[in-house]
């Protein structure tokens, strides 16, 4: 039995609901199935992957303001039907408190779908091997016992335009040859350190997972490397970027506050997302001195550097505005001179269609959307921002199936894109650098897990030189 099935109830968040997506379904039955990610109610601060589980269940049990979220950010919007009721039994963010004896043994199994009494029919009609049961979730939504009020904390909290002024306060003199992109391989997750030619640091998310196992050390000890091998202070980032309160992009929280200094955290306050995960967050960050509420767009100077904050706005900031978390995750346009870098979160394609604006001098890296789900990726966004290089933040999980192959085929037509990287296929991080007019990738495989001893950062201007890369 399940360890999670032992107690006398099982205890837990919904986390985050994504398209169940197997492809041996016709797609009138498959869009109507989804997966759940869901956290325990359980003591952990870091909440490593083995803790976590995955349900499926049926359209029918979602809220309708999410179902039609979802609708409308799948390639085959024309599939899905809607001639049924949403019950809301399964609310994003919400917690749960069921009786064991209520719950299958296998509720977990890959097999194993939870429906209400509008699809449960159709599902036992359409699809073999696999056992449907009946709604658990009805009448057994809580409250989160860990809501908190985080704008009365003892600390002021930063508007988007008093932010925006305090970040652009810097040094305009130039401590690196280029801006530098490292994109950690974090598994199912984002992670990424970005560092601006005036010496300043952002890490943006931080998923610190290897290969499925929690390794936060080792992604510690990278971050500590690369800001020496480029003369910065080693324990020191100035800004903490949170796009948006999933699981898979805030665990790392207690490994960055215990071994960095860090000025300022970015990130949406407005968004109520009440899970365990975001409690251990904003506790570990009430060491950070500035706290500014990223609730609408924002632009911050760095010497020659502009960093854009297009997402979220008064349209995506709270759940009522952007039924899907993701909708409101942190967008962000970085300049240099004629090179450009979008960080896109985890943010749907008609999201990032009305907020990123085209790029006019074709030399720009994509971060794809979503860690490659067809939800955050178009054909009329690629062409719209016409990138050079697209890196892809994605784990072995298939539940999720990351990157899906209708994302890699809109990729691979897009004429602009030079380079298609995937992090679990690259078994290490992603190096960018961008030079003002053009851009360089370089994978880094020398950091071993034990030791995480060296990194050949001094290379990178002997390499540069060498068209057309490093």
């Amino acid at each position: 039995m399940d360890p999670l099935l032992r107690g006398k109830s099982l205890r837990f968040f919904v986390d985050e609901i994504f398209p169940f997506g197997d492809d041996r379904f016709r797609p009138s039955v498959n869009n109507l199935l989804f997966s759940a990610r869901i956290i325990p109610d359980i003591k952990s601060k870091n909440l490593p992957p083995f803790f976590t589980r995955t349900i499926n269940i049926t359209a029918d049990l979602l809220e309708n303001s999410f179902y039609e979220s979802m609708r409308s950010k799948l390639a085959t919007n024309q599939d899905f039907r809607k001639d049924f009721d949403c019950r809301g039994s399964v609310v994003q963010g919400g917690y749960y408190e069921i009786s064991v004896e209520n719950v299958p043994p296998h509720v977990f199994n890959p097999r194993t779908i939870i429906s209400g009494p509008e699809l449960g029919e159709l599902m036992k009609r359409e699809i073999e091997g696999f056992e449907v049961i009946e709604d658990i979730f009805r009448g057994n939504i809580e409250d989160s016992p860990y809501k908190r009020d985080y704008k009365n904390l003892n600390k002021e909290i930063l508007s988007p335009e008093t932010g925006a002024q305090l970040l652009s306060k810097h040094s305009s003199f130039d401590k690196l040859d280029a801006m530098y992109l490292f994109c950690f391989n974090v598994g199912q997750g984002d992670s990424f350190l970005l560092l601006l030619p005036n010496g300043s640091t952002y890490l943006i998310d931080l998923n610190f997972v290897t290969n499925g196992n929690w390794n936060p050390q080792y992604y510690v000890c990278q971050i500590k490397h690369i800001l020496h091998n480029f003369g910065l202070p080693q324990g020191h980032l100035k800004a903490l970027v949170i796009t948006h309160k999933h699981l898979d992009h805030i665990r790392g929280i207690n490994a960055v506050t215990e071994n960095f200094t860090v000025d300022y955290l970015l990130i949406n306050m407005d968004y109520e997302h009440e899970t365990n995960a975001v409690a251990n967050l904003m506790e570990a960050a009430t060491s950070i001195k500035q706290w500014v509420n990223v609730n609408d767009k924002m632009s911050i100077i760095e010497g020659a550097c502009k960093l854009d904050i297009t997402n979220p706005t008064h349209e995506t900031r709270t759940k009522d505005k952007a039924p899907d978390i993701n909708d409101s995750s942190i967008v962000m346009c970085v300049t240099y001179k004629n090179g450009r870098i979008y960080l896109t979160g985890d943010a749907g394609y008609p999201v990032l269609q009305s907020r990123l604006n085209a790029n006019n001098h074709n030399n720009a890296i994509l971060k794809v959307s979503h860690h490659g789900s067809i939800t955050g990726t178009s054909d009329i966004l690629l062409s719209k921002l016409a990138p050079t290089y697209a890196f892809i933040s994605a784990g072995n999980s298939k539940r999720y199936r990351h990157p899906h192959q209708e994302t890699l085929d809109c990729l691979k037509a897009q004429s602009s894109i030079h380079q298609v990287t995937i992090s679990k296929h690259v078994k290490g991080t992603t190096c960018y650098k961008i030079t003002g007019t053009r851009i360089y990738c370089q994978p880094l495989q020398n950091f071993s897990l034990g030791g995480c001893t060296r990194v050949y950062l001094n290379l990178f201007p002997e390499l540069a030189s060498q068209a057309p890369g490093w």
